[in-house]
């Protein structure tokens, strides 16, 4: 919501500014701004909604993940290794590789910490490796 706000916030300085200036550029960049946040509110509602039904577990040898709709299983088995990407010494986020040449990231959970500590001790340490380049 916060960038949604800060994109119809500027969107309506630059109009603003695009309507005392003849300056038709700056007044396509403010349409560009404005569908960009139309197009972002939805999706920020829909995150927002769904995130307190996320859940994340391990039984019977998988890795479970889902919400009220859908319920995706990986086996532990196939998970080649794990991308720890972690951000002035905090976890930010789990990348799991999987042998088929699949990934899951998983991020923005409250016990990420306890999670990479489960999984080390299910995959091994040797599979687990700390990226020394966040990326997103």
């Amino acid at each position: 919501m916060i960038w949604a706000g800060f994109l119809i916030a500027t969107s309506v300085i630059l109009l603003v500014s695009a309507l005392m200036i003849p300056n038709y550029a700056l007044f396509a960049g403010v349409l560009l701004l404005l569908v960009m946040a139309w197009q972002i509110v939805p999706s920020i509602k829909y995150w927002k909604e769904l995130a307190p039904k996320t859940y994340f577990r391990i039984e019977n040898n998988c890795f479970v993940t889902g919400d009220t709709e859908t319920e995706n299983k990986v086996s532990l088995d196939t998970i080649s290794h794990i991308t720890i990407q972690k951000k002035k010494g905090n976890v930010i986020s789990v990348i799991l590789n999987i042998k088929r040449g699949n990934l899951y990231k998983i991020e923005g959970i409250s016990n990420i910490k306890g999670l990479v500590k489960e999984l080390e001790t299910i995959v091994g340490s040797q599979n687990i490796r700390v990226a020394s380049w966040f990326h997103r």
